[in-house]
């Protein structure tokens, strides 16, 4: 299979999250960089998938936007990255 890396601005993943979740257990992608998520810090939702580990930054305001993703493969060795910035941004080691 081919190992690749995913990125995807997805404009509310919410509105694609059954098929996104069937994606990645199909594909199996490396690393899923997700933009404009707009999640929201406890949600009801259940955005995780299996096989791998989400990392994500919400921005939690009234009207849904931004928010970004990282969904890295449990296959490879990773760790959340500590960033100091404003910007909408998630970070890890891989």
């Amino acid at each position: 299979m081919t190992k690749f890396v995913l990125q995807w601005n997805v404009g509310g993943l919410l509105a694609h999250l059954s098929e996104f979740k069937q994606y990645l257990q199909k594909s199996r992608p490396l690393i899923a960089a997700i933009q404009e998520t707009h999640f929201r810090e406890n949600g009801p939702y259940n955005y995780n998938v299996p096989g791998f580990t989400l990392y994500r930054k919400d921005i939690n305001l009234p009207n849904r936007q931004g928010g970004v993703a990282l969904y890295i493969s449990n296959s490879l060795s990773q760790r959340q990255s500590a960033l100091t910035t404003n910007l909408n941004a998630v970070s890890a080691t891989v």
